[in-house]
């Protein structure tokens, strides 16, 4: 061993010290009665006068001492060899079992304590072999284990890549049968307009007398067919938009132009139409107007498609139209706004889904193919804007267009600043509607969110600069919410303003949030909150 004596050393000196403590103290007992025996005999020696016995008692203690040597010297040598005896009894086994255990340490299961005696050291070995045993059993279990865990695995991890690249293959197929779709629909559409227009033309030279006097029977079958091939037109020709901007194959022409002029010219082509209801139309302004760089045509198309929709789902009151600046975000805002048949809260995405209406009785009542508002909801986002909207049931309903005032391809630099986000989370579209058009006027960007663990996500994923939280939500409540958004890194310096309709946890949980705020609540009230936290 290195640093140190040996345990067979330590033993071997331990025993010797116990040894030489009595053989010491025998040794002094001797020697005193030695001492005392030969002063004795020198005692009478010397008073004797005769020569032989002077000689026989010299010869005496001669032997005596002699008697006295070497029973020092057979005592030392007995207690050496002992010592040695003992020490090398019990000294090799403990070594021999340190050499064993430090090879076992170093992963070498295979050795075994060689120890045979049948005292309490072969005990000791014996168990240590036993549990080295055990341990190899173990050990192979456990790398039986691994190697089925590595094959079951390996053998997962290869129907994995089967069933992705199945997907792949499906999903490029899809891609390569929808990019077909589109194309066929276009060339169809296209295909359809040319004779379309050739009828509508003829029809409109026949209404004019060009092939000579109509009688009335026949001027009225002719302006159906005029009336019904320009409702079919219009049919097509949305259907065509829509397949070429999912092809990206609609490109926009920008060109500058008065907003306010375009909707008055919109309003008087469609005037006619509201005066046979007996709606009213009226335009309004907020306030001025820069000019817009936008397409013109495709802005026309969605205020014609817009007011088309509020006249065919007013049946009376009026239908205004409210444009106006938002100098935050360096947008234009078109309000459409009527005093309809409104549209219920859980409709209010379908309504620009492809061919659908809210109600399959309201299209056979009022016409119309579910089509208008998707194409909406499509040019405007083509056009780099959003359109939202609001309404209660029964009331009417708001458009509201937002598009840049001047547009920006999407790799083109935006030189203006980025707009702070607000996650908003309310399983209530109203209320998410009612704050996306409150906030955004005052140059915030709104996501919505309608559950728990979608917000958790959102919030992650956006890094929202406030967080309106409703404390009612579908899986999770908004209290719990709230504690994992400050328990997290990522998170926990979010401002969180909790929305609810009475305050129903304690003190210490009210104290995580921002502030609170007591719904229903007005426009004014959330806006000036938000402000006081200096976004």
């Amino acid at each position: 061993m290195k640093g140190g004596l040996t345990i067979f050393t330590k033993i071997f000196i331990a025993f010797l010290l116990l040894a030489i403590l009595p053989v010491t103290v025998s040794s002094i007992l001797v020697v005193s009665t030695y001492d005392e025996l030969v002063t004795s005999l020198i005692d009478i020696l010397t008073q004797c006068q005769d020569p032989d016995q002077i000689l026989h008692g010299y010869a005496l203690v001669r032997d005596a001492t002699v008697l006295v040597a070497m029973t020092l010297f057979i005592t030392i040598v007995i207690t050496i060899f002992a010592s040695l005896f003992i020490s090398r009894n019990m000294g090799v086994p403990i070594r021999n079992m340190l050499q064993t255990i430090g090879m076992a340490a170093k992963g070498n299961l295979d050795v075994r304590a060689q120890v045979r005696t049948r005292d309490e050291f072969g005990l000791l070995a014996r168990g240590f072999n036993m549990m080295i045993r055990q341990l190899e059993q173990y050990q192979s279990r456990l790398e039986d284990a691994n190697r089925n865990l590595e094959a079951r695995v390996a053998e997962r991890t290869a129907e994995l890549s089967i069933a992705y690249e199945k997907l792949k293959t499906s999903a490029d197929k899809i891609h390569e049968a929808n990019r077909l779709k589109t194309e066929f629909v276009a060339n169809m559409s296209h295909e359809l307009r040319t004779p379309l227009n050739s009828i509508i033309g003829y029809t409109e030279l026949s209404l004019e007398g060009l092939y000579g006097p109509l009688e009335p029977k026949q001027e009225e079958a002719l302006t159906k067919i005029k009336r019904n091939s320009r409702q079919l037109l219009r049919l097509i020709s949305g259907v065509l938009d829509l397949s070429k901007i999912e092809a990206g194959k609609m490109p926009l022409y920008l060109e500058t132009f008065d907003a306010m002029e375009l909707i008055r010219d919109v309003a008087d082509d469609l005037f006619p139409l509201f005066e046979k209801k007996s709606l009213k139309l009226i335009v309004q302004s907020t306030g001025h107007i820069p000019p817009l760089k936008q397409d013109h045509e495709k802005l026309q198309h969605v205020l014609m498609n817009l007011l088309s929709n509020a006249l065919k789902f007013t049946d009376k009151g009026m239908v205004r139209v409210v444009a106006g600046e938002e100098p935050a975000t360096r947008t234009v805002r078109i309000d459409v706004i009527d005093t309809g048949i409104g549209i219920p809260d859980d409709q209010y995405d379908a309504v620009f889904e492809h061919f659908r209406q809210i109600d399959g009785g309201t299209t056979r009542k009022r016409g119309g193919t579910g089509l208008g508002l998707a194409l909406v909801k499509q040019l405007v986002e083509h056009m780099g804007g959003t359109i939202t909207l609001t309404s209660k049931l029964g009331e009417g309903s708001r458009f509201t267009v937002r598009l840049p005032i001047k547009y920006h391809s999407p790799g083109e630099q935006y030189d203006g600043p980025p707009k702070p986000i607000i996650l908003a989370v309310d399983d209530d579209a109203k209320t998410l509607a009612d704050l996306d058009e409150w906030l955004s006027a005052e140059g915030f960007e709104v996501i919505r969110c309608r559950d728990g663990r979608d917000a958790l996500k959102k919030a992650d994923s956006v890094s929202p600069k406030l967080i309106l939280l409703d404390t009612l939500l579908p899986y999770m409540d908004g209290w719990s919410i709230l504690e994992q958004l400050k328990d997290k890194s990522s998170t926990k310096d979010i401002p969180v303003i909790m929305m609810s309709e009475l305050v129903e946890k304690s003190e210490e949980l009210l104290e995580k949030a921002s502030n609170f705020i007591k719904k229903p609540f007005l426009r004014d009230q959330i806006v000036e909150m938000i402000r006081g936290f200096e976004l």
